[in-house]
């Protein structure tokens, strides 16, 4: 004699399949619209980054340039220091 539960009727069977696949497709579904809706996000915030690094380039590049202005600044105010040395001055003139 067997020990144990009891042997399942085949249209049990289908049954308790069916209700399985039911249950199962029905489990599924909100898992994918919550997948969806991380997939959506994850997109959305490469978007975003990619966006910000952008921005981060353009402000180096910015940078360098103003740094670059800058020296070529201070470049001109030595010129013209030196060249108000060379040049006689006004009263020089009139003497």
């Amino acid at each position: 004699m067997r020990h144990g539960r009891p042997p399942i009727s085949k249209p049990a069977r289908y049954i308790a399949l069916i209700v399985g696949i039911v249950v199962r497709v029905c489990s599924c579904s909100p898992s994918r619209t919550l997948f969806k809706d991380i997939d959506k996000e994850i997109v959305a915030r490469t978007s975003d980054l990619e966006a910000l690094k952008k921005k981060v380039c353009r402000k180096a590049r910015s940078r360098r340039a103003v740094s670059h202005s800058s020296r070529g600044a201070e470049r001109f105010e030595t010129e013209l220091q030196r060249l108000l040395r060379i040049l006689p001055t006004a009263k020089q003139d009139t003497s």
